[in-house]
């Protein structure tokens, strides 16, 4: 089973969680936004990280990132956070 962190805490990752937790190939371990955005909120009982403490809290060599960001400024903010990693 593969462990996946969701990039984003809104709507596309709600949407997303709700297709992940029924498939037995994923199990989702939490969340990871940029650090201003963590008081917004999480989904379900999920982990909420903020991006600077991604490595410290869901190693890499153990963890898969998902995208699950919305249309806003689209390619913008997906490529701030490949660019994180």
């Amino acid at each position: 089973m593969k462990k996946v962190v969701l990039a984003g805490n809104a709507i596309t990752a709600d949407i997303l969680y709700s297709y992940l937790r029924d498939d037995n190939r994923y199990e989702v371990v939490g969340l990871t936004v940029d650090d201003e955005f963590l008081a917004q909120g999480t989904i379900d009982s999920l982990t909420s990280v903020g991006l600077s403490e991604l490595k410290n809290t869901f190693k890499p060599d153990e963890h898969h990132i998902i995208m699950a960001i919305g249309y806003n400024d689209l390619n913008r903010v997906r490529e701030s956070f490949f660019l994180m990693r």
